[in-house]
């Protein structure tokens, strides 16, 4: 049996994860462009080559591109079935990526604010959002409410855990 190109798998995954996204080729350009802080936008008949599998971008493009969708390069060139190095690793999708943990010493500045609350029960992961009451001790989380605990990992997002938005010049 013969195995697909890498070429291929690029061109493929590239469409399809566009595609996934609901992005027509043009939307997608535009939007790449200002992500990238490009002088110009991307031309559609660039995308098309890559997405036929005529040509294929440059090394920096291609972490550009891994960037934009939140993807590893190794998946995008069909070097992995992974999409995110994440996923697996933890559990929980993108994760390290967002999400800052917060020392049990630090739970009392973050009343009434989200955070994300982990633990694992020997065999498997867990992971829910709740409000954190100050008061009570408690997160209020969607069907029950959950007392802190020892054993739990707490996590929130803050705006020094996303990525820094580039100029668009």
């Amino acid at each position: 049996m013969a195995t697909k190109p890498r070429s291929n798998l690029f061109a493929n995954r590239l469409k399809s994860i566009r595609i996934s996204r609901k992005l027509k080729q043009s939307e997608f350009c535009e939007s790449f462009s200002i992500f990238c802080g490009m002088d110009k936008i991307l031309p559609v008949s660039t995308l098309s080559s890559w997405e036929i599998g005529a040509k294929r971008p440059n090394y920096e493009t291609l972490i550009q591109l891994a960037d934009y969708f939140g993807i590893t390069v190794d998946f995008l060139i069909g070097r992995s079935s992974a999409e995110n190095e994440n996923v697996g690793s933890n559990g929980f999708l993108f994760l390290d990526d967002f999400l800052v943990e917060i020392e049990e010493k630090d739970l009392i500045l973050y009343d009434n604010k989200p955070v994300f609350i982990t633990y694992n029960d020997g065999q498997k992961n867990y992971g829910e959002w709740g409000i954190y009451n100050k008061r009570k001790d408690v997160f209020r989380c969607s069907e029950q409410s959950v007392r802190h605990a020892p054993f739990f990992k707490y996590y929130a997002c803050t705006p020094d855990s996303f990525p820094q938005p580039k100029r668009i010049k």
